[in-house]
């Protein structure tokens, strides 16, 4: 199903679909921080960068409900490393990868977002479920 994109005559690739403006946050927010940031943004996660720039982990909403239901509000992120709201595991794909293995990725890994990399590891987006959505909308007319 997935098309070719009618003025190139390739397929669509992560990099037509991803979020470009990133908000991300690092190790030394505290929880109250990041809550702020996310909901400030309207945004249900968001990358955690080192000082260097390169991608440590991820943060979700749902994560940061815990800590914060555990009354954790002023602790840092880098203190919750190894639990639920630091996960190191961060499925990463490449700008120049097609949509469907976005697509796939978050739907068989039961993920509600992807970081998406150039080819030196650095951070370049993000893809949502919404962002793929989106592209589905638009790639079937509706």
């Amino acid at each position: 199903m997935e098309k070719e994109n009618q003025n190139t005559g390739k397929t669509s690739q992560v990099s037509d679909i991803m979020s470009k403006t990133l908000i991300t946050v690092s190790l030394n927010h505290t929880v109250k921080e990041t809550l702020k940031v996310l909901f400030d943004n309207k945004i249900s996660g968001a990358p955690i960068l080192t000082n260097e720039g390169k991608v440590e982990g991820l943060v979700s909403t749902l994560d940061l409900l815990v800590a914060s239901g555990l009354r954790q509000f002023d602790i840092k992120l880098y203190e919750l490393t190894g639990t639920l709201a630091v996960k190191k595991d961060v499925f990463k794909i490449y700008e120049d990868e097609p949509v469907k293995n976005a697509l796939i990725l978050i739907v068989t890994k039961h993920i509600g977002r992807v970081i998406v990399l150039d080819h030196s590891e650095h951070l370049t987006g993000i893809v949502t479920r919404s962002d793929i959505l989106k592209y589905y909308v638009k790639l079937l007319n509706l």
